[in-house]
């Protein structure tokens, strides 16, 4: 009879796929539709410290985003 240290069993391999190593990009609108720019500022008095140093921008966020207007039967 085998001894039960002869006796293991192999452990399995299981193989994972790897994933793209990109983000894939959404496509841009088309040039033709229409553009609402939308700026959120601060008022002037609050852009200075504290100290009276002015302060400086360190960051911008620009998205578009589609707004989907319903036909109307008239």
């Amino acid at each position: 009879m085998p001894e039960p240290a002869e006796i293991e069993p192999e452990p399995e391999t299981i193989e994972v796929p790897r994933p793209h190593p990109y983000k894939a990009r959404k496509k841009t609108l088309p040039e033709e539709l229409p553009r609402v720019e939308l700026v959120h500022d601060i008022d002037e008095a609050d852009k200075q410290c504290g100290c009276g140093a002015p302060l400086s921008k360190i960051g911008e966020d620009v998205c578009e985003k589609l707004d989907i207007i319903p036909a109307v039967i008239g």
